[in-house]
């Protein structure tokens, strides 16, 4: 278990300076874009006059949190290609840990990173927003504003905010999880299996075979998988019902989303594990 946990303090330590370095990058396009859009409606001095220069923080806010829904998922594949780099990384693969821990390990480590992400960017919104809240007075009048109608359009749709709902949002983000954690699983399952069906064609080690057999496994994997699991559809098309329990047996569908979504990701761990220590070598790192 030392062995475990350290590997993960490890693995989780390179990956967190990518996501500090994504964050810096995230603020310094924001920072950038907004900057652009004021010297786009005119010169400092200019804003300064027409007492605007004080929306500053306000457009910064409104840029960064637009920012996050797009870094968000780029750090996401920025994880994914980690984890495979560490799979054929013949240095870490000499860590003395059997291969499953290794590669489980290696995922945890990833969707920690990701969360620790988030949280970096929601802590930074907040920072923003009490930056806003604090040095713009418009911004503060607005907030209350649509704070109170918040209050008022939740009392008129007379939403009760009880057991059911804070079970359908903590069962959404389970779901949230299993569907992270299977785009890592995923990933691993064509680059090993696609890794192993060439072993076994015979003379054949061309990127383009490598590109077809990919291919093929995505096809048959999104058939699988739409044939498998048509509640997952339901809650990506209305996830505003299963939200608020307004839609027919919500909850229970909700909750079997969430068993066959483990059901898949078990599955695909397995077949990941199997074919990780069966088929799939770690090479030199150039």
């Amino acid at each position: 278990m030392s062995i475990f946990n350290r590997l993960f303090a490890e693995l989780f330590k390179s990956k967190t300076k990518k996501a500090y370095s994504m964050l810096l990058i995230q603020f310094v396009v924001a920072l950038a874009l907004t900057i652009i859009t004021f010297i786009s409606v005119g010169s400092p001095e200019v804003a300064i006059k027409n007492n605007t220069f004080t929306s500053f923080f306000p457009g910064l806010l409104a840029t960064y949190a637009t920012l996050s829904f797009l870094f968000i998922p780029v750090f996401y594949i920025t994880t994914c290609i980690a984890n495979e780099r560490t799979n054929r990384n013949q240095t870490f693969r000499l860590v003395p840990i059997s291969d499953s821990p290794f590669y489980l390990d290696n995922i945890l480590s990833s969707f920690v990173a990701l969360a620790y992400y988030g949280i970096l960017n929601v802590l930074s919104i907040f920072i923003l927003f009490g930056a806003s809240y604090t040095f713009d007075a418009s911004f503060r009048q607005v907030t209350k504003l649509d704070f109170s109608n918040l209050q008022a359009a939740l009392q008129r749709a007379d939403i009760n905010f009880g057991s059911d709902v804070v079970f359908n949002l903590l069962g959404i983000l389970m779901l949230l999880i299993l569907i992270s954690f299977f785009g890592y699983f995923i990933v691993s399952f064509l680059n090993f299996s696609s890794s192993a069906i060439l072993d076994f064609l015979p003379d054949v080690s061309n990127k383009t075979v490598l590109r077809i057999i990919r291919l093929v496994l995505i096809i048959f994997i999104a058939w699988l998988l739409t044939r498998a699991n048509g509640y997952l559809a339901r809650i990506i098309a209305s996830p505003l019902d299963f939200f608020l329990g307004t839609g027919d047996n919500a909850s229970n569908k909700l909750g079997i989303s969430i068993l066959v979504m483990l059901a898949i990701d078990i599955v695909f761990l397995v077949a990941d594990t199997f074919l990780m220590s069966k088929f799939f070598e770690a090479r030199e790192k150039k």
